[in-house]
């Protein structure tokens, strides 16, 4: 049991230029009142935040893009709350309204994006990802990115890199009733060290994490008949994990369940969960998950 995790990427560039620049820089630095610009740019293929989700070619994957009304927040050394930058227009400016007290040329500042993610006194992030749906029109506040600079002249360059990823979960439902909950387990994981608190609970004894999400939309009623569960898709995001090599452990994950979608997700050398990819999942609600039937991608 304990089956494997096929990977697709399908972070599409919908805005080649991302996050693109604003043009409102001015010599010498900003005093405090004064409008905020950042230029702001995705350090990858990928962008958010309007996840489309239909068939592109011959598979069928999350089309991500830029919404039309987007902001992100700043926090800032020594400062009591971040502040807030928005986009302006159809365009890709973003601007704060003020430039806050007690910021100078050399002040750091600490770009967050994901509405549901907080940052800790240490940097670290805060988010709490057991609070998914699985609806895919509300991943946007789990998709967390970070980046830093430092005001120059009168403007800041945020580089965004994606913290986590896209789960897409192909759930059956081999039961005569309804299941509104997924139960995930990351066997031999270790959350990326940029995360103080996720939602994901670690085991104290064994060598793994779980998640439970429940659905905002169950799944309707299937069948006992091999073959002819009742499928239905689902998207959870989760941070990037690395493999952690146990001192021992057993399996875990519940052979016989009757009340949620399932799925353990083994971790190996060569086999993790990589920021900024999405990652096509089985999940079953009903039978033992089998090696023959845990795969499921091309």
């Amino acid at each position: 049991m304990g089956g494997e995790l096929m990977k697709r990427v399908y972070y599409s560039v919908l805005c080649l230029a991302a996050l693109a620049v604003v043009a409102c820089n001015k010599e010498g630095a900003q005093t405090a009142g004064e409008t905020l610009c950042a230029n702001a740019y995705i350090s990858s293929d990928a962008t958010r935040t309007v996840y489309e989700v239909g068939n592109y070619g011959d598979k069928t994957g999350v089309k991500v893009s830029w919404d039309t009304a987007e902001s992100f927040r700043a926090y800032y050394d020594g400062g009591t709350a971040p502040v807030v930058f928005s986009k302006t227009a159809a365009g890709t400016s973003f601007t704060a309204e003020s430039v806050p007290e007690g910021v100078s040329v050399s002040t750091l500042f600490t770009g967050l994006y994901g509405s549901a993610a907080t940052l800790n006194s240490d940097g670290k992030i805060d988010i709490d990802f057991s609070k998914q749906d699985g609806e895919a029109d509300n991943l946007s506040a789990y998709d967390v990115m970070t980046a830093t600079s430092e005001l120059k002249e009168g403007a800041l360059s945020f580089a965004f890199k994606h913290n986590c990823a896209i789960l897409r979960l192909k759930c059956v439902n081999h039961t005569i009733k309804p299941v509104s909950k997924v139960k995930l387990y990351f066997w031999k994981a270790q959350v990326s060290e940029k995360f103080a608190g996720t939602g994901l609970v670690k085991n104290p004894k064994e060598p793994y994490y779980s998640l439970s999400i429940d659905l905002k939309t169950p799944s309707e009623k299937g069948s006992s008949v091999k073959g002819q569960g009742y499928v239905t898709y689902r998207y959870v995001i989760v941070p990037a994990m690395s493999y952690l090599q146990p001192a021992s452990g057993k399996e875990i994950m519940p052979k016989d369940n009757l009340d949620a979608f399932l799925k353990q997700i083994d971790f190996s050398e060569s086999k993790c969960i990589e920021a900024g990819k999405v990652y096509d999942v089985l999940c079953e609600c009903g039978i033992e998950a089998g090696d023959d039937g845990a795969i499921w991608g091309d």
